[in-house]
């Protein structure tokens, strides 16, 4: 079953989750996330009943605002066809690398690589020590850790590297996807 891209949402108990965090500024959170400034209003005010998956990832992950707060995960709405809805999350994670350290006036490109690179060795390391493709566990501070989480490092840092040298991404990979569908099988090699 495909992962749904929209998730149906209660406004007002989204607007108890708001203010239950003092977010009275709608704008403010709008901003933070990387959205023009009135795009969460659409929501909280009701004029919308249904959320890009990505926004309510941005609100867990930023504020902490569980998607069972306020929307039905049962109440999924499936995609007709798969939208890829990645440069607010793309800016979201490149202000959060900022705000903790990883970015720095000298940043180079290598440097990005080499983080890159180690979050892929992680993935390796996770299967070297017996860990199934899909298997999460958490260390006592409540890491996550697994081959899921670091896949997903990998790509929190390629969005980094993105986000730093204002590449779209998004416009990339829909790119590139849409030439992937022209090619071979196996793209013409014989492995």
């Amino acid at each position: 079953m495909r992962r749904a891209n929209i998730i149906k949402i209660d406004s007002d108990r989204l607007k108890e989750a708001f203010n239950k965090r003092e977010l009275y500024i709608i704008s403010d959170v709008s901003r933070k996330l990387g959205f023009e400034k009135s795009y969460f209003s659409k929501f909280v005010n009701g004029d919308r009943d249904t959320m890009p998956l990505n926004a309510v990832i941005l609100l867990e992950t930023v504020y902490g605002i569980k998607r069972a707060e306020f929307c039905e995960i049962s109440e999924e709405v499936p995609a007709e066809d798969p939208v890829l809805q990645i440069r607010e999350f793309i800016q979201a994670v490149g202000r959060n690398n900022e705000a903790h350290g990883f970015r720095t006036v000298n940043n180079r490109p290598t440097d990005f690589v080499a983080l890159i690179h180690s979050e892929v060795s992680e993935i390796l390391e996770e299967f070297r020590a017996g860990h199934s493709p899909t298997e999460t566990y958490y260390r006592e501070d409540g890491k996550p850790e697994g081959v899921p989480a670091e896949l997903a490092d990998v790509i929190i840092r390629c969005f980094d590297m993105a986000d730093y040298y204002g590449i779209d991404l998004e416009a990339a990979i829909i790119e590139k996807h849409n030439y992937n569908k022209t090619r071979p099988y196996l793209h013409g090699k014989e492995f």
